[in-house]
């Protein structure tokens, strides 16, 4: 349960002086949080003008939930960043073997090409593509299930 409601219904027992149910809600704070209370207590809130207003800002209260969201902003900050970057090489690895899958296209156009000249280019055309892609792969991450 979240410490501020049940502070506040705490807070409200304690004024009206409902010993019974400020012990009621007291004993379900946190231990972080009935730490701080007691320290808060120690101010005199009720009478010292100059107490804190509430156990919340004081530095006993410690705030692991707030620790703990921060932990997991920065995994999950790391963890997006990885998949970025997973998300780029698989675009990169479709890409080339939609440029492979062309050379293999312009392979089967050339066996039906009567034109010698005209297969000749296409032949030009189709090494050309498969070194350039092959020099692209080679530069390439290596998928990290590969390696």
């Amino acid at each position: 349960m979240s410490q501020m409601p049940l502070f506040n219904r705490y807070y409200d027992a304690l004024i009206v002086d409902e010993q019974s149910l400020s012990n009621f809600y007291y004993e379900r704070f946190s231990p972080e949080m009935r730490a701080a209370v007691d320290m808060w207590l120690q101010t005199d809130p009720l009478k010292n003008p100059d107490a804190p207003a509430s156990p919340f800002t004081m530095k006993e209260y410690s705030k692991t939930h707030v620790l703990l969201a921060q932990q997991f902003e920065e995994k999950a900050v790391l963890e997006l960043e990885k998949a970025r970057k997973a998300n780029k090489n698989a675009s990169d690895y479709v890409f080339l073997s939609v440029i492979y899958s062309s050379a293999l296209f312009l392979d089967g156009v050339i066996s039906r090409t009567p034109n010698k000249k005209a297969s000749q280019i296409l032949l030009c055309i189709t090494v050309t593509i498969t070194v350039i892609a092959t020099a692209i792969l080679i530069v390439l991450p290596i998928p990290s299930y590969l390696s």
